[in-house]
């Protein structure tokens, strides 16, 4: 009974997303229309009526990634400590098997999205348009999880993947500056030239790995930051840092080295696998 309990827990815990999930909920682009006069910046997202489970797939598959995300994570202490969905985010790749479980389950539930590059890239240009607009608006959360969005679908149309765990990373690291330069080189318009006027003074930052990290939010500038040689994903902003986490990113430094750089076919097989820890 004991056991029978703390599985029910952990399975409540994992389906409720973290607090700041409705946020970056894409609610309001579930009713936009595409045949409105705004700028679609750039984008192209006319759709012959036969491939309308491409607009229904892009609109959902940013709040059913993160959930599905929630569930293959199983760690209820974790979850609490993910505040944000770029945290959640972000530790799932530094852990490894929870965000390629997830990517694996997402391909089952649409299959026919990921095996269609016109698809994919109608669904990269929709949160390109998207993540732009919401930039323009100042909904710089959702643009974010727009940018990571876009990032995961562009790795299903290279030989080396845009998922390269390292990319991923740097964008679920970026601050608003780095994602507003992100949408800029994107786009062809100039809608968001003066957004990246008003960015121009700021630095580019990352956070550091280390959980007792004694800087402010663990925030320092993003060129001083130390990058494992080993993974080259997690980064700290200081020897004594990277020290002090080795005791725990240890069980997972290799795993992530793995997945860096990888194609999406060896991502399939190796969620299979116990070689991620």
């Amino acid at each position: 009974q004991g056991k029978a309990r703390k599985a029910a827990k952990a399975d409540k815990a994992a389906s409720v997303p973290p607090k700041d999930f409705t946020e970056v909920t894409l609610d309001s682009w579930l009713t936009c229309d595409d045949e409105s006069e705004r700028c679609k910046h750039g984008c192209d997202l006319s759709l012959p009526k036969s491939e309308h489970d491409c607009r229904d797939f892009a609109m959902r598959y940013a709040k059913d990634f993160l959930i599905e995300l929630c569930r293959m994570f199983g760690n209820e202490q974790l979850l609490k400590n993910a505040s944000t969905s770029n945290d959640l985010v972000g530790q799932c790749v530094q852990q490894g098997k929870p965000f390629v479980a997830a990517i694996d389950n997402m391909e089952e539930k649409y299959p026919d999205i990921f095996e269609s590059p016109s698809k994919l890239k109608w669904a990269i240009s929709f949160y390109h348009s998207r993540g732009t607009q919401d930039v323009i608006d100042g909904n710089m959360k959702r643009a974010h999880h727009a940018a990571i969005c876009a990032t995961l679908m562009n790795g299903y149309l290279s030989d080396v993947s845009d998922l390269s765990t390292m990319k991923l990373y740097d964008i679920v690291q970026a601050n608003d500056k780095m994602i507003v330069t992100y949408f800029r080189k994107r786009t062809s318009c100039s809608c968001l030239d003066e957004k990246r006027k008003e960015y121009k003074g700021v630095k580019k930052t990352g956070k550091c790995c280390n959980d007792q990290c004694p800087l402010p939010e663990r925030v320092a500038e993003r060129s001083s930051l130390l990058y494992c040689t080993a993974c080259k994903l997690v980064q700290y902003c200081s020897a004594e840092c990277q020290k002090a986490h080795w005791k725990y990113h240890k069980h997972q430094c290799t795993s992530i080295a793995k997945l860096n750089s990888v194609d999406y076919e060896y991502v399939q097989k190796i969620a299979q696998t116990d070689l991620l820890l």
